[in-house]
């Protein structure tokens, strides 16, 4: 519940400031809504709607997992809960990793710099392998036992 106030909130204050501050580079007003570039929107929904399904898909398995086993016990959703939240430290690292690595990549592509982006690509690959190992290893080394 916290989390999703705190969500909220951040939700708001952002939305706020994207309508009422001076220097964005792209400033949102009211006043211009006739003036979206649909065609921009449909690319940018085209690209994304994969990963948003994905993301959809997954948290209405966790919750379908949750709703089950809420059913057994009290004890096993709990412990479902920290479980969740102990593979959390591990995963939640590397794909914020992913995220900045495929933003940085697809720029590179943007620019039309292939050559670029596949080394990049190449580097983030490594880049994200180790901090797994490192995320990993802590987790390993905490004495955490699931």
């Amino acid at each position: 519940m916290a989390t999703s106030c705190a969500n909220l909130l951040q939700c708001l204050f952002i939305t706020f400031k994207a309508f009422t501050s001076k220097k964005l580079t792209v400033p949102m007003r009211l006043g211009h809504i006739g003036a979206i570039d649909w065609k921009l929107y449909g690319f940018t929904f085209a690209l994304g709607w994969p990963l948003a399904l994905e993301r959809f898909l997954n948290a209405m398995g966790r919750t379908i997992c949750t709703r089950l086993l809420a059913g057994i016990s009290n004890e096993v959703l709990s412990a479902h809960s920290l479980a969740n939240t102990a593979e959390s430290i591990i995963f939640m690292t590397v794909m914020g990793f992913g995220t900045v690595s495929t933003t940085l990549v697809s720029q590179w592509l943007g620019a039309r710099n292939q050559d670029r982006a596949k080394l990049f690509a190449k580097e983030s690959l490594r880049l994200s392998f180790i901090v797994g190992l490192m995320s990993t290893t802590k987790w390993h080394l905490s004495g955490i036992t699931l």
